[in-house]
């Protein structure tokens, strides 16, 4: 079958193949492997050439460059990926009798889908969930892709080949992933949309572009009311006529689900959920919050807060819950921003820092490969006064907390992320082991 289908692009195979990588430094000589060019300038062309000198594959297919070896192939864009589809679904076929959900939004994407998963569990229902903190198959993480949404062919794999061991695939869906294709061949039984503010500029230029590359949830569905919107997300459902509004109900008493915007991502979580399993909405103590969100610490008289945080809408809402939620106590924030990506948001979270705390700390969060001094400088733009600074994080947290005194201490944008991301490497750090060393060393 494989044969039959590569003669439709004209390209011969003389060899068995079980496998479909586009990674390759996973290429054995069994493998077909998709190399996807995207500027195809000189620089790919060179890049390609070193990455398959010396691997094993059975065959390669390009978008890109044509190439003296036989088992080297290209097409074009269209039958490049038509082709891609085809060997993923022969190879790696989906079960069209499970349940596919899909989230989407700027923010709380990965808190909605974690509470999924663990309404699911608790209804003793096998789930996946795919995301930011990884994939789970009901309470064990199988694998990480550091990635929201993996590509297309490792999200299809994982689908397929676990396929036996859930019943709902819960998925996180990027604006990166919707606007690549890489949900080509899933048909999404239900899917939400949490909020939609500034975010991820650098890749989509402008808002208008950011929405319509969203808005392709909507071609995963077969129609625009299994599509569900928060009921406070007003906006949002305004520009999105013909969606269905989240039904509005009495959360859980901590403080997780005291903010706002994690009452609308319970809200989401229930609907989206409620079509397929019945289960009491108003009987959900036991939910706790996803890792990295939310996570508070007493120390002392004060508490220590962490968050994934790490967009203007996100920091705003999180200082605005805190502000809520303890009356009386000063607010200290530590912050970054990330490098090599939307740099117009540096300055507003900056401002926003500023105008929700009494204390400001600025310092590095995945720098990659921009100067961390220079992403310091640029939030401070909008900062009226920053009380601290220093590119040395876990140096920036223990200055904080030793200067709490009836405050609640946010530390916002890492999360569950256990690295510091620095001119390509990932260096072992986390905001939760430095927290937990200084509490239980009080």
């Amino acid at each position: 079958m494989i044969k039959q289908l590569l003669e439709k692009y004209k390209i011969a195979l003389n060899c068995e193949v079980q496998n479909i990588e586009w990674k390759t430094e996973k290429s054995t000589d069994k493998t077909i492997l998709f190399y996807t060019f995207n500027k195809k300038d000189v620089r790919e062309e060179e890049q390609f050439n070193q990455r398959i000198a010396g691997i094993n594959f059975a065959l390669v297919v390009t978008n890109n460059i044509e190439h003296k070896a036989k088992n080297i192939f290209k097409l074009e864009n269209d039958n490049y990926f038509k082709l891609q589809d085809e060997v993923l679904n022969f190879l790696h076929p989906l079960d069209q009798e499970k349940v596919y959900i899909g989230i989407t939004g700027t923010n709380g994407k990965t808190t909605c889908t974690d509470l999924i998963r663990q309404i699911l569990v608790h209804e003793n229902k096998n789930v996946m969930t795919i995301g930011t903190l990884g994939v789970y198959l009901n309470n064990n993480k199988i694998e990480d892709f550091s990635l929201t949404t993996p590509s297309k062919i490792d999200l299809q794999k994982i689908l397929s080949n676990n396929s036996q061991m859930y019943e709902f695939a819960v998925m996180e869906v990027s604006s990166h992933a919707l606007d690549q294709n890489r949900l080509a061949n899933i048909k999404l039984n239900i899917a939400g949309w949490t909020n939609f503010t500034q975010d991820h500029l650098d890749y989509h230029e402008n808002m208008k572009k950011y929405f319509q590359s969203k808005l392709k949830i909507l071609s995963l569905l077969e129609n625009s009311k299994l599509l569900f919107v928060p009921s406070g997300q007003k906006e949002l459902l305004e520009k999105l006529k013909g969606v269905s509004c989240c039904e509005v109900f009495n959360s859980p008493d901590n403080h997780f689900f005291k903010a706002e915007y994690n009452k609308e991502n319970l809200q989401l979580a229930v609907s989206l959920l409620a079509p397929f399993i019945d289960f009491d909405k108003n009987k959900l103590d036991y939910l706790t919050p996803p890792p990295g969100r939310f996570g508070v610490y007493q120390y002392r008289d004060s508490y220590i807060i962490i968050d994934f945080a790490h967009t203007p809408d996100a920091l705003e809402s999180i200082l605005k819950e805190i502000k809520r939620s303890f009356i009386g106590f000063d607010i200290h924030t530590v912050f970054g921003c990330g490098g090599d990506r939307d740099n117009s948001k540096r300055p507003l979270m900056g401002k926003i820092a500023s105008e929700n705390s009494d204390k400001v700390y600025i310092t590095s969060d995945n720098p990659r490969f921009e100067d961390p001094q220079k992403i310091i400088n640029e939030i401070k733009v909008g900062v009226l006064t920053v009380f601290y600074e220093n590119i040395d994080r876990e140096q920036t947290i223990k200055y904080a907390v030793e200067r709490l005194k009836k405050s609640v201490l946010l530390i916002a944008g890492k999360g569950h992320e256990a690295y510091i991301d620095i001119n390509g490497k990932k260096v072992d750090y986390s905001d939760h082991k430095v927290v937990m060393e200084i509490v239980h060393a009080k």
